[in-house]
């Protein structure tokens, strides 16, 4: 089952607390990435880095030294994983402030979140949604078409006048998202990628990019199973 569906969201249960949007300015980087080679031989396309700048397989240590430890703004670990909040990444993108990433203990990085915080004076949403569609024509371009595309609102909301988008967005009645699932192996080590909005209240929202690299669903796997082991 994809982690990338409204219901679905449960399966990274062992990310939530990561989930939080961390306002802290964005420092310099402590190491250009130009000086980082891949940690290991895993990406398929040739000229291609993987998002933003991170490496499929890359350790927590390789990841710090691109970024610079001033960079790292929290870190958890279990059996299986480890995670780290950043404010930076090696190739930052403007619109997002907010980087979150998962190690496997096993297969190195395995999932990278990026999250950007956007404040609109516009009730109906139309900055965001400008924002929403220019993101997923860039990966679009780069992995093709969405395999899914949402947008609409929930039945019998209360929110449902033009002006209203962003609060619908805010109490989780309206959905707008995009997602590109089963990437094929030659292109690289993305496996899945989701675009999604958030509200905050109707002035402001945030936009959502998660990458699921391989080694993911082995690690989704590995954590149910240590999970069941306790029934």
């Amino acid at each position: 089952m994809s982690l990338f569906s409204k219901s679905a969201r449960s399966l990274a249960m062992f990310h939530a607390p990561l989930c939080l949007v961390i306002a802290v300015g964005i420092p310099a980087l402590g190491q250009t990435a130009h000086t980082r080679a891949p940690a290991a031989p895993t990406v398929k396309a040739q000229n291609y880095s993987g998002p933003f700048g991170f490496y499929a397989g890359e350790t927590p240590a390789q990841v710090a030294a691109a970024v610079g430890k001033e960079a790292i703004k929290r870190r958890t670990e279990d059996a299986e994983s480890i995670s780290i909040v950043l404010t930076t990444a090696p190739k930052p993108h403007v619109d997002f402030h907010v980087y979150t990433l998962t190690f496997s203990r096993t297969k190195g990085l395995v999932r990278v979140t990026a999250k950007g915080f956007h404040e609109i004076n516009d009730a109906d949403g139309a900055k965001l949604r400008s924002d929403f569609e220019g993101l997923s024509k860039a990966i679009s371009n780069l992995y093709g078409n969405p395999s899914n595309n949402f947008d609409f609102l929930k039945s019998g909301s209360a929110w449902s006048e033009p002006l209203e988008f962003m609060m619908a967005i805010a109490k989780e009645d309206r959905t707008l998202s995009a997602y590109w699932v089963d990437l094929p192996a030659t292109l690289s080590d993305v496996r899945t990628i989701a675009l999604e909005v958030e509200g905050d209240d109707r002035n402001s929202g945030l936009i959502n990019f998660t990458y699921e690299l391989t080694g993911y669903a082995e690690l989704v796997a590995q954590h149910r199973a240590r999970q069941d082991s306790t029934l």
